[in-house]
């Protein structure tokens, strides 16, 4: 199921006191109201959904409506003008840069995970490689408790799925019998809950880290961690990029205003959290 964000515009005032007897201001926005739509994969809906609340604060009136749609989909949305803006967690295909204008924007990172009854904490590289691979298919093989590995991958086309394998197999992946494929983030959060013996192929970003029903793998001694991530020291990352169409005059004010807040001192400090 497509998840859908839809933030409602919160009115605030701001008042500016210049001393005691200074009359008391607010700040108007100049920005135009409406409802604005935003489409793309959930990798950089977490920290895109914190950056709008606080910019529809700051300006009554204004609605984003952010909904992940995939990575495909948000392509042909925002190439046909048919949302305001997108954003994905690759870089553009050769054939998607003519369509789109793509601004850089944060980056995540690809991990592992399981469930916290799992006694294994961390693998390598080659071990990685090899339980996808179905070379290794008991965790008593890397250290856990004798049981059967349950590998999970995400679907074709999935942005965690490319990065993992560019990484893992150097983009020609050649998985096991035993590899069963999840679609979309959510079942397979929920797959490694439900089932002790799984491992999957995960974003790392603020919600899955701290999630206390998952266990991030470290990968060749390193953490999974959005610290970690931020800092190029984690290994398997990702960019994060906005798309608009690429015709300039398309892009509304309201959606350059708030790509400028983005940019801005205040933005980064919030995307400084994820």
């Amino acid at each position: 199921m497509r998840r859908h964000v839809y933030l409602a515009g919160v009115f605030a005032t701001i008042l500016v006191a210049c001393g005691s007897l200074t009359p008391t201001l607010s700040r108007v926005s100049t920005v135009p109201t409406g409802t604005y739509r935003g489409v793309g994969t959930g990798a950089g809906l977490e920290s895109l959904t914190a950056l709008a609340t606080r910019f529809q604060a700051q300006h009554p009136g204004v609605t984003f409506k952010l909904e992940d749609v995939g990575a495909d989909t948000s392509v042909a949305l925002v190439a046909n003008g048919d949302a305001d803006f997108g954003f994905m967690s690759r870089d553009l295909k050769t054939e998607e840069k003519t369509r789109l204008r793509a601004i850089p924007y944060a980056g995540t990172g690809t991990g592992l995970a399981v469930n916290p009854a799992n006694a294994v904490s961390a693998l390598t590289t080659e071990q990685v490689r090899r339980i996808y691979a179905g070379e290794i298919t008991n965790w008593s093989e890397v250290g856990g408790r004798a049981g059967d590995i349950r590998p999970l991958v995400r679907e074709s086309g999935s942005s965690t799925r490319a990065s993992f394998e560019a990484y893992f197999f150097g983009g020609k992946p050649t998985y096991g019998k035993n590899v069963i494929e999840v679609v979309e983030s959510g079942p397979t959060y929920q797959a490694v809950r439900d089932f002790k013996n799984a491992i999957a192929m995960i974003t790392i970003q603020k919600t899955t880290v701290e999630d206390p029903t998952l266990r991030l793998l470290a990968l060749d001694g390193i953490a999974a961690t959005t610290r970690t991530v931020n800092s190029g020291v984690y290994p398997v990352r990702r960019p994060i990029i906005l798309t608009l169409h690429p015709d300039p005059t398309r892009t509304k004010p309201a959606v350059s205003a708030f790509f400028d807040f983005i940019s801005s001192a205040e933005g980064q400090e919030i995307l400084a959290g994820f």
